[in-house]
C-alpha cells in the first residue's frame, strides 16, 4: 500500500520558552525604538567651505542652514533642486549673501532623488574647478545617515564629505514613534537604509529616494 503521509516528529517551544521568545523579542523592540533615531539622525561635519543644501527643505530647516552658513565660515552654499525662488528668498532673508548662493537645477526623477543630487553637485564643483573639496551636506533628520553614504558614493575619494543632521520639528525624536510623522519617517528611513546599504555593496548603485 502506497502511503501518502508519514509521521514525523517536530519540537515546539514549551511555554517557558514562548516567554524567553516573547522577551527577546520586546528587548529587540525597545532598543530598536530607542536607538533607531540617533542611528538615522548622523551629525558628521567637517571643515569646509561648501555647504550644500536640497531646496525641498521646510522653511525652518532652511533657516537653520543659513545659521550654519552664517556660524562657520562657508564661501559658497551649494543649492539643489528645482530653482524655487522662495527658497533662496528664505535664506537670503536669514542673513545668507545671494551672491554665494549657486542653484544647481536638478531634474525630477521618480527615485535615486538623493544620488542623483550628489551627482549633480559633485558636476557642478569639478566643472568650476573646486576638485578635492571639503562639503558638508545639510540635511534633515533620520535621512542623513543615508544621504551621508549615497553623497560618498557619489563624489568618490577625491572629496572629503560631511553631514550635518537638522532636528524635523514636526515630532518628537525622542519618542518619534508617537507621531505619525514620526513613525512614518523613521521606519521608511530604516527599511531604505538598509536597501541602501545591502544594494551599494551588493551591486554598487544608488538606492531609491
Amino acid at each position: 500500500m502506497v502511503r501518502l503521509v508519514k509521521e514525523k516528529e517536530c519540537l515546539v517551544p514549551t511555554f517557558f520558552g514562548w516567554l524567553v521568545m516573547l522577551a527577546a523579542l520586546a528587548l529587540c523592540v525597545t532598543f530598536y525604538l530607542r536607538n533607531i533615531h540617533s542611528f538615522l539622525s548622523i551629525s558628521k561635519p567637517v571643515k569646509a567651505q561648501v555647504l550644500i543644501v536640497e531646496d525641498w527643505l521646510r522653511p525652518e530647516s532652511l533657516e537653520s542652514a543659513a545659521s550654519e552658513f552664517n556660524d562657520h565660515g562657508y564661501v559658497l552654499l551649494l543649492l539643489l533642486g528645482e530653482e524655487k525662488r522662495w527658497v533662496v528668498s528664505i535664506l537670503e532673508k536669514a542673513g545668507v549673501d545671494k551672491k554665494k548662493i549657486v542653484t544647481v537645477p536638478i531634474q525630477p526623477v521618480r527615485k535615486d532623488r538623493t544620488f542623483s543630487s550628489a551627482i549633480a553637485a559633485k558636476n557642478w564643483l569639478l566643472s568650476s574647478g573646486m576638485s578635492g573639496e571639503a562639503v558638508n551636506v545639510f540635511v534633515l533628520g533620520a535621512h542623513s545617515r543615508r544621504s551621508l553614504m549615497l553623497f560618498e558614493k557619489a563624489f568618490g575619494s577625491d572629496f572629503e564629505i560631511g553631514v550635518i543632521s537638522c532636528e524635523n520639528v514636526e515630532y518628537d525624536p525622542q519618542r518619534w514613534w508617537e507621531s505619525s510623522a514620526g513613525f512614518k519617517t523613521v521606519v521608511d528611513e530604516t527599511i531604505a537604509y538598509i536597501y541602501t546599504q545591502f544594494f551599494l555593496l551588493l551591486a554598487g548603485a544608488p538606492s531609491p529616494g
